[in-house]
């Protein structure tokens, strides 16, 4: 990748089996894309199919983002999560705990058996409770009719992570509950 992750010490970008994994358990991600002159991001669901390499998000049959689908193979894709907020005794020093994914690949708009695998997917993703044919049907034509469902197909990615110790001082989470006050240790996160 052209512009190298700056904090050597939180990049896993070589390490495929840690952003798989990342990537199969993150709830939620940002497709972006180039449409009517101007970036389009498409915050979503998606899955991540490991034997490809394969981003897939869906959307609406119309509108920014599949207008930049067609107009522009060259996408981008992140996703992310938060940990605990990590303090210091200096405002500067004040951390985050967090792991990241942003992949770079070619997007396609994708339709028939795959759409409908894609979408398949998505069932077992979020709803793994739920039996397919049982408790829900499966896609029909007429549901691809009204959905556009794309394929990224990584071609590079980035990753970094910042995750601390289970009993780091100090460490809360965002929106508490906090620790009682007191002197925060004195680190620098530069």
């Amino acid at each position: 990748m052209d512009d190298p992750v700056r904090r050597k010490d939180r990049d896993v970008s070589d390490d495929d089996a840690w952003i798989e994994a990342f990537l199969a358990r993150a709830a939620t991600g940002v497709l972006a894309v180039a449409a009517d002159a101007r970036p389009q991001l498409n915050a979503n669901l998606f899955v991540y199919e490991p034997g490809t390499r394969a981003i897939y998000v869906h959307t609406a049959r119309h509108g920014a983002t599949r207008r930049g689908a067609e107009a522009e193979e060259h996408a981008s894709f992140a996703c992310f999560e938060m940990g605990r907020i990590l303090p210091a005794r200096r405002a500067i020093g004040f951390s985050v705990e967090y792991a990241s994914v942003i992949a770079h690949g070619r997007l396609a708009i994708i339709e028939g058996p795959e759409a409908s695998h894609a979408l398949r997917r998505f069932m077992e993703k979020y709803a793994p409770h739920l039996e397919y044919g049982k408790d829900y049907d499966g896609v029909t034509e007429a549901d691809l009719a009204r959905t556009s469902v794309y394929r990224l197909a990584v071609e590079e990615w980035r990753a970094k992570r910042n995750a601390k110790p289970r009993d780091e001082p100090g460490a809360y989470p965002y929106g508490g509950p906090y620790p009682p006050p007191g002197p925060a240790a004195d680190t620098e996160n530069p």
